[in-house]
Protein backbone atom coordinates (compact mmCIF):
# COMPACT_ATOMS: atom_id res chain seq x y z
CA UNK A 1 0.00 0.00 0.00
CA UNK A 2 1.28 3.66 -1.00
CA UNK A 3 -0.01 5.40 2.25
CA UNK A 4 2.16 4.82 4.38
CA UNK A 5 5.52 6.07 2.68
CA UNK A 6 3.06 9.13 2.02
CA UNK A 7 2.23 8.81 5.62
CA UNK A 8 6.17 8.93 6.42
CA UNK A 9 6.97 11.99 3.83
CA UNK A 10 4.10 13.78 5.71
CA UNK A 11 5.43 13.24 9.27
CA UNK A 12 8.67 14.22 8.31
CA UNK A 13 7.49 17.35 6.78
CA UNK A 14 5.80 18.60 9.84
CA UNK A 15 8.20 18.33 11.93
CA UNK A 16 11.13 20.20 9.36
CA UNK A 17 8.35 23.23 9.86
CA UNK A 18 7.43 22.81 13.22
CA UNK A 19 10.77 21.22 14.86
CA UNK A 20 14.10 21.68 15.03
CA UNK A 21 17.66 20.17 13.23
CA UNK A 22 19.35 17.79 15.67
CA UNK A 23 21.85 15.02 15.29
CA UNK A 24 21.51 11.37 16.77
CA UNK A 25 24.74 9.94 17.96
CA UNK A 26 24.58 6.22 18.44
CA UNK A 27 28.31 4.41 20.07
CA UNK A 28 28.03 0.74 19.18
CA UNK A 29 29.40 -1.33 21.67
CA UNK A 30 32.69 -2.74 21.28
CA UNK A 31 33.61 -6.41 20.35
CA UNK A 32 36.43 -9.14 21.33
CA UNK A 33 38.11 -11.11 19.12
CA UNK A 34 39.10 -14.24 20.69
CA UNK A 35 41.49 -15.44 17.49
CA UNK A 36 43.99 -12.11 18.00
CA UNK A 37 43.11 -11.14 21.48
CA UNK A 38 42.57 -7.54 20.81
CA UNK A 39 39.29 -5.42 21.69
CA UNK A 40 38.04 -2.80 19.03
CA UNK A 41 36.52 0.29 20.38
CA UNK A 42 32.81 0.39 18.97
CA UNK A 43 32.13 3.06 16.56
CA UNK A 44 29.66 6.41 17.14
CA UNK A 45 27.36 6.95 14.00
CA UNK A 46 25.67 10.11 13.41
CA UNK A 47 22.33 10.44 11.74
CA UNK A 48 20.91 13.97 10.70
CA UNK A 49 17.36 14.46 11.90
CA UNK A 50 14.20 16.71 12.69
CA UNK A 51 13.03 17.12 16.31
CA UNK A 52 10.09 18.22 18.41
CA UNK A 53 9.93 18.49 22.25
CA UNK A 54 7.42 18.40 24.09
CA UNK A 55 5.93 17.65 28.21
CA UNK A 56 6.20 14.01 29.49
CA UNK A 57 3.86 12.77 31.30
CA UNK A 58 4.39 10.78 34.65
CA UNK A 59 1.87 7.43 33.22
CA UNK A 60 4.23 7.37 30.16
CA UNK A 61 6.02 4.41 31.34
CA UNK A 62 2.73 2.96 32.88
CA UNK A 63 2.21 -0.85 32.44
CA UNK A 64 6.07 -1.11 32.50
CA UNK A 65 7.46 -2.57 35.96
CA UNK A 66 9.29 0.50 36.47
CA UNK A 67 8.29 3.76 36.51
CA UNK A 68 11.53 5.08 34.58
CA UNK A 69 10.54 8.82 34.33
CA UNK A 70 11.93 11.56 36.47
CA UNK A 71 11.32 15.33 36.86
CA UNK A 72 12.71 16.70 33.43
CA UNK A 73 12.36 14.25 31.22
CA UNK A 74 10.70 15.16 27.84
CA UNK A 75 8.89 13.79 24.72
CA UNK A 76 11.11 13.69 21.70
CA UNK A 77 8.94 12.90 17.88
CA UNK A 78 11.89 12.33 15.17
CA UNK A 79 12.31 11.92 11.97
CA UNK A 80 12.59 8.47 10.82
CA UNK A 81 15.77 9.22 9.41
CA UNK A 82 17.09 10.30 13.36
CA UNK A 83 17.77 6.17 14.01
CA UNK A 84 17.61 6.34 17.54
CA UNK A 85 18.17 4.00 20.41
CA UNK A 86 18.14 3.16 23.95
CA UNK A 87 21.69 5.28 25.15
CA UNK A 88 21.76 7.58 21.96
CA UNK A 89 22.55 11.32 22.34
CA UNK A 90 20.34 13.92 20.69
CA UNK A 91 21.79 16.92 20.09
CA UNK A 92 19.58 20.12 19.59
CA UNK A 93 19.62 23.76 20.32
CA UNK A 94 22.69 23.53 22.48
CA UNK A 95 21.20 20.65 24.61
CA UNK A 96 22.50 17.08 25.37
CA UNK A 97 19.17 14.60 25.65
CA UNK A 98 19.81 10.93 26.13
CA UNK A 99 17.74 8.57 25.16
CA UNK A 100 16.29 6.73 28.25
CA UNK A 101 13.37 4.88 26.11
CA UNK A 102 12.29 5.07 22.40
CA UNK A 103 9.36 3.20 20.43
CA UNK A 104 9.08 4.07 16.91
CA UNK A 105 5.57 4.74 15.56
CA UNK A 106 5.44 2.10 12.59
CA UNK A 107 2.10 0.95 11.03
CA UNK A 108 2.63 -1.99 8.43
CA UNK A 109 6.10 -1.65 9.32
CA UNK A 110 7.05 1.17 8.16
CA UNK A 111 8.68 4.00 10.58
CA UNK A 112 6.85 7.42 10.84
CA UNK A 113 8.79 8.35 13.09
CA UNK A 114 10.07 7.64 16.48
CA UNK A 115 8.71 8.77 20.19
CA UNK A 116 11.47 8.59 22.65
CA UNK A 117 12.09 9.81 26.58
CA UNK A 118 14.12 12.03 26.61
CA UNK A 119 16.90 12.89 29.90
CA UNK A 120 18.99 15.71 29.86
CA UNK A 121 23.06 15.15 29.81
Amino acid sequence: MKIYPQLQQISESLLQQFGSPCVVKTKSEGRYNAATGEYRLGEEVSHSAYCLFDNLAYDFSKGQDTANVQQGDVLIYLTASGQPEVNSVVEANGEQWVIINCQPIKPANTVLLYQCQGRKR
